[in-house]
């Protein structure tokens, strides 16, 4: 990194006002969760960039991108039956009536196909998508 860019930095860290607040090294349960999820961060940056520097528009498009690859992990499985196991994401807490299967959506239905099935209303599927996450939560807790 050049001087100019740190000074840059060291500029914008003052009229901000940052506080650092480190942790012990080695000790992962000061901060464990978090550190993990910063390194989760750091590795798909670097896969991405490798050693490129990027400027501020793509880096805060690729920080979104890491960011929804990162909260659609899955961390457990929930199911109402065995033919219906659908994985809890950090994104479930945060967003918890998304539509996981969206990209299903672009694919063309065929009015033809006996598997076929008229679109819900919209009060049937929030009431739907409600009664979804309920179970989730029972699940859960």
């Amino acid at each position: 990194m050049s001087s100019k860019a740190v000074i840059e930095i060291q500029k914008s860290f003052e009229t901000e006002k940052l506080e650092w607040k480190f942790i012990p090294e080695l000790s992962p349960w000061f901060g464990g969760t978090y550190e993990r999820l910063v390194g989760l961060t750091k590795k798909h940056i670097k896969l991405v960039t490798g050693k490129k520097y990027l400027d501020i528009e793509s880096m805060q498009t690729l920080i979104a991108q890491v960011k929804s690859i990162i909260n659609s992990r899955p961390l457990t499985y929930v199911c109402s039956d065995m033919e219906s196991l659908n994985p809890l994401c950090p994104i479930d807490f945060m967003q918890p009536n998304r539509n996981k299967n969206e990209f299903l959506r672009l694919i063309p239905e065929n009015e033809n196909d006996f598997e076929f099935k008229e679109k819900e209303k919209a009060h049937e599927k929030l009431v739907n998508i409600w009664g979804t996450l309920q179970i989730r939560v029972e699940k859960f807790w």
